[in-house]
């Protein structure tokens, strides 16, 4: 009767291991919680390339990281010292950024990137449309190769400018390529996420 219940119990804990190895080779990737992770003390490094139509005018490195918190509207926010209008949160619709300014000068919250998401969704930031064109784009700069990166579309026709947005969730911009007017007055941005250091 005890060898009967020993081998019960092999039995049982075998196939109990077994599920879970099959659990952990089979289980579907974990989705970040966040599109951007927000906290005090992350850091984005990255190489900012901005031309005159075909000419490279200037490039350099830029830092940024998040040293600051603001309480407004019940909730609190996340931005960069000296960096004006780049205070945001998470909630569940994705990330909201938000904007004090003469237009707003008692603050507004404007959804930028909504997460998760899926490919084709539209809104429109104040009065920009926006697009979420994929989710599946990969994207290779200085930091390395991102697959599964969210790609946004931003047009400003009043404005005469055009913006692309490549975001891997869980760990921020990797890439932005922004265009203003046109022609050989045509300045383009280009940003290539260098590397980054999230608590």
């Amino acid at each position: 009767m005890n060898q009967k219940r020993t081998l019960f119990s092999l039995v049982l804990t075998v196939a109990f291991s077994l599920g879970m190895l099959f659990n952990c080779l089979y289980a579907e990737p974990e989705t970040p919680e966040y599109l951007i992770p927000l906290k005090v003390g992350n850091i984005w490094i990255n190489d900012i390339e901005i031309s005159m139509g075909d000419s490279l005018v200037q490039s350099f490195v830029d830092t940024t990281i998040i040293t600051e918190t603001k309480h407004w509207g019940g909730y609190t926010w996340f931005g960069p010292r000296g960096k004006r209008g780049q205070l945001m949160r998470n909630a569940v619709e994705g990330v909201w950024n938000l904007r004090v300014s003469k237009q707003y000068p008692k603050g507004a919250e404007f959804l930028i990137y909504p997460y998760p998401a899926e490919a084709g969704k539209t809104w429109n930031i104040d009065t920009m449309p926006s697009k979420l064109v994929s989710t599946t784009e990969t994207v290779n700069v200085p930091a390395g190769e991102f697959t599964d990166c969210y790609l946004i579309e931003y047009n400003d026709e009043i404005g005469k400018s055009k913006a692309s947005v490549w975001i891997k969730p869980g760990i921020g911009k990797v890439m932005v390529r922004a265009e203003m007017g046109e022609g050989a007055r045509r300045t383009t941005y280009l940003h290539k996420l260098r590397e980054y250091h999230l608590k």
